[in-house]
């Protein structure tokens, strides 16, 4: 028998009552083989397209997914390669030609219950009685015992008869929240009145459902701009919103925050950015911060430095003297020489004053003949977020803390749940995608445009984030204060 290196992490549609729901798990990329003739019940050859991929005692359906006469059957005896298979148990019903034999690897379940997500599994149905995976339904249903029910959560596994697989999300035993993948998918089975089958798989209404996520989320308003939502806006407060201040650094990797962020480049990128609890900065645009840096000496090593070395490799280095000092991670490093052909600054002490006294990887910045101090301004592009100035050792302790657009998780599961504020609009969209299955074009349509109508009332309704706003006072050469306000972004100018 062939063996998976892993089994499939199987999943719970839900907990219903005294009752378990558990997701069958994906068999459409699995070997499979027509019948080339009818196969009559209680029959032990069948005549199959090609058996090259099947051997003995592998284990196989025949028939459909969620089909009432499909049923397991094992492979006995060596296969010779062809158009020949023969089983050993015996079938309950007449299967017709063309009729697929698909392998499977996941056959049983067994099923755990927890007193905390996350926590200790007890087994409630263990290897030696895991139950057999019920391949003519559209799911597997376990119901649930009064001994069963002292469990606050329910985890399940796949089983070949050796080896289980990882266990499922844990879901509580009140069943999965109205805004998870599997409750917008029963909502809109139940406006369909259609329920899942061979030709409506779960995987296929999970993916309608991250579609409907998407819609939302590349939403364009009537004025050509694309929407940004609230509950795409992860906050300042949020540590995985926060990236680790560093002594004598400008620029910081966005790719190291903990959620990934929706614009890669633009204005729209960040929202505020702020170092400690200290005033939101303002932001500038790339080109001025460029002006900023226009004739401050910057560069970054192209290899690694380590304490004690003399040497110091920089991606280029023909902005810098040929000689003096450099800052780099708090240390004022003296070179006696630069060989801009190459980008090496040499002559460093291995000791002393102006050694190298912290080592620093590929990418860190370098200074020369620029202070470092508290930044005031901010900019993003290719990914970074440059401030315009270094940080000194005074803030280098501190946390930047950033409020951004973030991309919503990817709905992959049934237990997943979306952000979105207004999910209850999600199971018209899966609603229309069920009615272009079924071929019911006049559904499709009138699903779609309700989906579309309110998804346009919801943007219609919650005005977008804005940048932080906030005044400062401009001191002009003639004495006179002048307040001004702006989104994000300090503007000096005279008059």
């Amino acid at each position: 028998m062939a063996t998976l290196k892993s089994l499939q992490k199987p999943q719970i549609i839900d907990v219903s009552g005294a009752r378990i729901l558990i997701k069958h798990p994906d068999i459409s990329r699995n070997p499979r083989t027509p019948l080339r003739a009818p196969f009559t019940a209680a029959g032990v050859t069948i005549s199959v397209g090609d058996n090259d991929e099947f051997v003995d005692d592998d284990w196989t359906i025949l028939g459909e997914r969620g089909d009432s006469k499909t049923e397991e059957v094992d492979v006995n005896g060596v296969v010779t390669r062809g158009t020949s298979l023969t089983i050993t148990n015996t079938t309950k019903f007449d299967h017709e030609i063309q009729d697929p034999v698909t392998k499977i690897y996941e056959r049983k379940i067994t099923i755990y219950g927890a007193s905390s997500d996350g926590g200790t599994l007890t087994a409630i149905v263990a290897t030696g009685s895991a139950i057999d995976i019920a391949w003519n339904r559209p799911y597997t249903e376990f119901s649930l015992l009064t001994t069963h029910t002292a469990y606050s959560f329910y985890v399940v596994k796949f089983y070949d008869g050796t080896t289980e697989s990882d266990a499922s999300d844990y879901i509580p035993s009140t069943g999965n929240p109205s805004s998870s993948v599997a409750k917008i998918i029963e909502a809109a089975l139940n406006i369909m009145n259609d329920s899942v089958g061979s030709d409506l798989t779960y995987e296929n209404l999970v993916r309608f459902t991250q579609d409907s996520q998407d819609e939302i989320v590349q939403h364009v308003t009537e004025s050509g701009n694309r929407k940004d939502w609230s509950f795409e806006v992860t906050g300042a407060d949020d540590s995985n919103t926060w990236l680790s201040a560093v002594e004598d650094e400008n620029k910081y990797a966005l790719s190291g925050l903990g959620t990934e962020i929706k614009y890669a480049d633009g204005k729209d990128v960040v929202i505020s950015v702020q170092l400690g609890n200290l005033k939101p900065m303002d932001s500038m645009t790339p080109q001025e911060y460029a002006d900023v840096f226009d004739k401050v000496k910057r560069g970054e090593l192209s290899s690694a430095t380590t304490v004690g070395a003399t040497t110091m490799t920089l991606k280029d280095s023909s902005y810098f003297s040929s000689s003096g000092t450099v800052n780099i991670a708090g240390d004022a490093v003296t070179c006696t020489a630069n060989d801009t052909s190459t980008g090496i600054l040499s002559g460093i002490p291995a000791s002393g004053t102006g050694s190298i006294t912290v080592a620093s990887g590929v990418g860190r910045s370098v200074f020369q003949g620029y202070a470092s101090g508290l930044p005031l301004q901010y900019t993003v592009f290719d990914g970074n977020l440059y401030f315009d100035k270094p940080i000194s050792s005074t803030y280098a302790a501190y946390r930047i803390k950033l409020k951004y657009f973030k991309k919503l998780s990817t709905l992959s599961e049934l237990s997943d749940t979306t952000s979105v504020g207004f999910y209850n609009i999600m199971k018209f969209y899966v609603a229309s995608r069920i009615a272009g299955v079924r071929r019911n074009e006049k559904d499709q349509i009138k699903y779609l445009q309700l989906f579309r109508e309110q998804l346009t009332k919801n943007a219609k309704l919650e005005e977008s984030p804005s940048l932080d706003t906030y005044s400062y006072y401009n001191f002009k050469s003639t004495g006179q204060i002048r307040p001004t306000t702006r989104h994000g972004r300090r503007i000096l100018f005279d008059t």
